[in-house]
């Protein structure tokens, strides 16, 4: 048995999982700017996946996740995620 307690928003991956959920995982974890209370914050994957692991969330995070005008209609390339609520905010999410 292994639990993961005590602990914020884990997406936890299981080594039979199918590689196309690290893909959700990070697009969880980056819903409405990452400023909802369950909002992943960390994925916990076995060592033999985690150099896909880091392979898939790298591109998800910097190829379709496009930080944007909110007010732009999704397309491939276009804005994904929108500012945060505030300067405090912001501040805050860069010190994580």
């Amino acid at each position: 048995v292994s639990l993961e307690l005590g602990g914020k928003a884990a997406n936890v991956i299981l080594d039979d999982a199918d590689p196309s959920v690290i893909r959700a995982g990070v697009h969880h974890a980056y819903t409405n700017a990452g400023q909802t209370c369950a909002a992943w914050t960390r994925m916990l994957v076995p060592r033999s996946m985690h150099e896909q692991a880091c392979a898939i969330a790298g591109e998800v995070a910097t190829k379709v996740i496009v930080p944007g005008d909110p007010r732009v209609p999704p397309a491939p390339g276009t804005t994904r995620m929108g500012p945060q609520v505030t300067r405090a905010q912001y501040e805050s999410v860069l010190g994580y």
